[in-house]
């Protein structure tokens, strides 16, 4: 699916942003010091500097994450022996994912994966013999995680006290890792600047007081709702399978306690929400607490067989689900190609208003269009073009008497370097003022 759907996961919001930042830098790009996903932008970087076509760029990007996730899937499995942690992360990657899956750059997902590949280490550790290279291994994959998203500090502390309750690591190591993590995160919150987006989450989250007196009407509560009549159906399925025979008691409470922290953290932190591919991946670490002892059901309990039919089901389900999300983004580049076709011929840099927008397909996901619309020309002819929705006074619209012009983003009109030129050969025109007719967006969130 991480091919077929390559342009779907790539060309919106986040996913063209840092592929377009890659294209300018020739070379890695890292949102909020997100250093762990190097590994995933490694095939991508390659065809950037061997100047392959932008269908190869995307497919390359999509496809490099994607495999990220199956290698920490095959290593758990073959090199560590753990299809429990092989289990768990193929089911945190799609329970409950619909629109995130579209949203291919999110480092939770690796976070997700790594965190599966860490308890196979820890498995590991405990069966062999101990020595202070595979210490030393341990220690990197949880750094590994620190360093992907600051969620690890709730995904590593699960894994590691729920490795400790089923007697798969001693004391020591528990502990160990522990402090590993304190202390990183003591450095990350001396180090942030206050600007920085994670520091706003903080604050957020520190000054939620307010947010608990209506803690049952804050959009992710909605949200939550709105799934629980699909997506998340699959994991009241696996709650429910946790509940009645995970044991011992100790374990279910942890990971049900541990769940509904996180989960809880999590709506203070979103108290108004921010999209649904947003809301999903914020959710998933969540998951992931749950997905970890169900997969023990299903490669430890005595009715595993039957855990493992309804764990495939499960994903089924999930796949299904992925595709019926990944229409709506399918929909969205299927409009900027038809505005290509009509007022191309006219128009390389094409200016719209977003109240033309309003109710569309591009009015969600839609910050990013200009760059999103720029990748997708180069996939379609040699020559790139652009579309650059425009919310301001009428009037004043950016870009139309200046033949240099590439308004980048919403906040930020200019690129700070020149545009590419073997990726971005935008032709120096200005840009043009034109008036489209979409057909409204149909769907749950159309009116949100």
């Amino acid at each position: 699916m991480a091919v077929v759907l390559a342009p779907e996961r790539i060309l919106n919001s986040d996913c063209s942003y840092q592929l377009f930042n890659s294209i300018q830098g020739r070379g890695f790009f890292f949102q909020e010091a997100r250093y762990g996903m190097f590994i995933t932008q490694v095939p991508v970087v390659a065809g950037i500097l061997l100047h392959l076509p932008m269908k190869a760029l995307l497919l390359l990007y999509s496809s490099g994450l994607a495999g990220t996730y199956g290698l920490c899937i095959v290593l758990s499995r073959q090199v560590f022996g753990s299809p429990q942690a092989a289990l768990a992360i193929m089911l945190s990657l799609v329970v409950g994912v619909g629109d995130s899956f579209c949203h291919a750059t999110t480092e939770t997902h690796l976070l997700l994966a790594l965190s599966g590949l860490l308890y196979a280490s820890l498995t590991w550790l405990w069966a062999g013999a101990r020595s202070a290279w595979r210490h030393a291994l341990v220690a990197l994959i949880v750094l590994w995680c620190l360093f992907t998203h600051p969620n690890a500090l709730f995904t590593v502390g699960f894994v590691t006290l729920f490795a400790l309750f089923s007697g798969k690591i001693k004391i020591a190591d528990g502990l160990g890792i522990l402090v590993l993590c304190a202390v990183y995160f003591a450095v990350r919150m001396l180090s942030l600047p206050e600007s920085s987006y994670d520091s706003q989450q903080y604050d957020t989250l520190l000054h939620s007081s307010a947010n608990l007196q209506r803690f049952w009407d804050l959009f992710p509560i909605w949200f939550i709702k709105q799934y629980l009549k699909n997506e998340y159906v699959a994991v009241v399925v696996i709650l429910i399978a946790l509940l009645v025979f995970l044991r011992p008691w100790y374990i279910l409470l942890l990971t049900l306690s541990s769940a509904a922290v996180f989960w809880g953290i999590t709506i203070l932190t979103f108290p108004d929400g921010s999209g649904e591919a947003m809301m999903e991946k914020s959710f998933m670490p969540g998951v992931f607490m749950l997905a970890l002892p169900f997969a023990a059901l299903c490669t430890e309990h005595r009715w595993k067989h039957a855990f493992t039919i309804l764990a495939a089901l499960i994903m089924v389900q999930a796949f299904i689900n992925i595709g019926m999300h990944s229409r709506y983004y399918g929909k969205r580049l299927a409009v900027l190609t038809h505005i290509f076709g009509k007022e191309g011929a006219r128009a390389s840099k094409i200016l719209v208003s977003k109240a033309d927008m309003k109710g569309t397909d591009l009015e969600f996901s839609g910050w990013a269009t200009s760059i999103d619309a720029l990748m997708l020309s180069r996939c379609m002819a040699d020559t790139a073009r652009t579309i650059f929705i425009y919310d301001g006074p009428v009037g004043k619209e950016p870009g139309l008497n200046d033949p240099g012009a590439f308004l980048y983003l919403p906040w930020q009109w200019d690129v700070p370097a020149p545009l590419d030129t073997f990726y971005f050969n935008l032709p120096r025109r200005p840009y043009q003022l034109v008036h489209v007719k979409l057909t409204p967006r149909v769907g749950r969130f159309s009116d949100s």
